[in-house]
C-alpha cells in the first residue's frame, strides 16, 4: 500500500495522500495500543464470542436458510439478490486484500491473510444488508420492524469492533470493509431494480 502512494508522492496530489495516509496509520496503531484486549477477560470473552459468530460457517447457515425459504416461497429474484450480495462481497474483499496486501496486527486470535479491508466487516455488510432490504418490509408490525433492523445494524457494528478489539484488523480495515460492502450491496441492489424486474 505504501508503495503505491509512494509511486505518485512526488506531485502535490500523490504528498497530500501520503500525509493522510500517514495520519491513517497513526490513528492505526493508536487504537490498536490503547483499545486491543482492554476491559478484561469478559469483554476478551465477548470479542471471541461475536468473532465466531461472525464466521465463515455461520453466514453459510445464513445463506443455508435463506436459500431455502426463497426456494419454497418461489421467489427466484431475492435468491439471485442474497446471493449476488454475499459472494460478490466474498470475492471483492478478497481481491482487495491481494491487491494491497497489508499486514495484520498482532492479534488476541491468531488470523491468517491479509489485512486491508476487513472480509468480516464487508461481507458482514452486505450479508445482513441484504436481510434488511429483503426482509424488513414483510414485517408488518412497525416497532418489530425497527427492533428488526436494529439488531442486524447492530450486528454488525459489533461484528467490526469485534476485530479491531481482537487485533485481527486494523480500525482503517473495517472502516473500508463496511464502506465496500456497503457500495457493493447498492450497487447489486440498483443493478436488480434496473435490469431484473
Amino acid at each position: 500500500m505504501v508503495k503505491l502512494l509512494a509511486m505518485d508522492s512526488g506531485s502535490g496530489a500523490g504528498m497530500t495522500r501520503l500525509v493522510m495516509f500517514e495520519k491513517i496509520v497513526q490513528l492505526d496503531k493508536y487504537l490498536n495500543q490503547e483499545f486491543v484486549g482492554s476491559g478484561g477477560k469478559f469483554l476478551q470473552g465477548l470479542g471471541i464470542f461475536i468473532d465466531s459468530a461472525s464466521g465463515m460457517v455461520v453466514f453459510g447457515v445464513i445463506g443455508l436458510i435463506a436459500a431455502l425459504y426463497f426456494c419454497k416461497t418461489k421467489k427466484w429474484r431475492e435468491l439471485a439478490l442474497f446471493f449476488a450480495a454475499g459472494a460478490g462481497a466474498v470475492f471483492w474483499e478478497l481481491f482487495l486484500k491481494w491487491v494491497f496486501g497489508r499486514p495484520r496486527p498482532g492479534a488476541l486470535s491468531p488470523t491468517d491473510g491479509f489485512s486491508f479491508p476487513s472480509g468480516h466487516a464487508t461481507v458482514s455488510l452486505a450479508v445482513f444488508g441484504a436481510i434488511i432490504y429483503l426482509f424488513a418490509p414483510r414485517i408488518k408490525n412497525k416497532n418489530w420492524r425497527k427492533i428488526f433492523i436494529g439488531a442486524c445494524a447492530l450486528f454488525i457494528l459489533l461484528i467490526g469492533v469485534s476485530r479491531v478489539y481482537l487485533g485481527v484488523h486494523w480500525f482503517s480495515d473495517v472502516v473500508a470493509g463496511f464502506a465496500l460492502g456497503l457500495v457493493w450491496l447498492w450497487l447489486v441492489i440498483f443493478g436488480f431494480k434496473r435490469f431484473w424486474r
